[in-house]
């Protein structure tokens, strides 16, 4: 009959080698440069989430009160924002790990869609900074985290590359 779609092993998708794995090489090794683009994205998500989770919590105004103005709400919505991006990073981090060591099927789209995301998470951040008037000078050194998602996107890249 027709051909399975899913994500379950019906269709390939944790089976390194199958049909849905358009490009991986048939050696079996790791692909390194994926894998070390999950090792950097942890190790990325562990200073995210513990030196800024306690810079955020730093920035805290007073409890919620009518007279306190917005600024709990705003600081609220940064916040839960903030643990978004801990969990977009911490899953993709999981992914690559998994896709480098061949756990799980290598698969082009889903790597190339990362390594996009991610430039355009730096695209995006040095957008806010120059749209912002920050002080370009100031800032871009001083937060580097347009630095650490180019490094991700080049790794993910090389990976394809060398994968194809």
């Amino acid at each position: 009959m027709g051909e399975k779609r899913g994500l379950g092993p019906a269709c390939g998708f944790f089976q390194p080698g199958s049909a849905q794995v358009s490009i991986a090489n048939g050696d079996g090794f790791m692909n390194y440069w994926v894998l070390s683009a999950g090792v950097v994205q942890l190790v990325l998500c562990g200073i995210h989430f513990f030196a800024g989770g306690a810079e955020f919590r730093r920035l805290r105004p007073g409890p919620a009160r009518a007279d306190a103005g917005k600024a709990f709400d705003y600081w609220l919505t940064g916040h839960g924002v903030f643990h978004m991006v801990s969990a977009d990073l911490l899953l993709g981090a999981v992914f690559r790990l998994l896709m480098g060591a061949k756990i799980m099927g290598f698969h082009f789209w889903l790597i190339l869609f990362i390594a996009l995301l991610h430039a355009f998470y730096a695209l995006f951040w040095l957008g806010t900074l120059f749209f912002s008037r920050a002080g370009w000078a100031d800032y871009f050194q001083a937060q580097p985290q347009w630095l650490a998602f180019l490094l991700v996107c080049a790794l993910l890249l090389a990976g394809v590359w060398m994968n194809g």
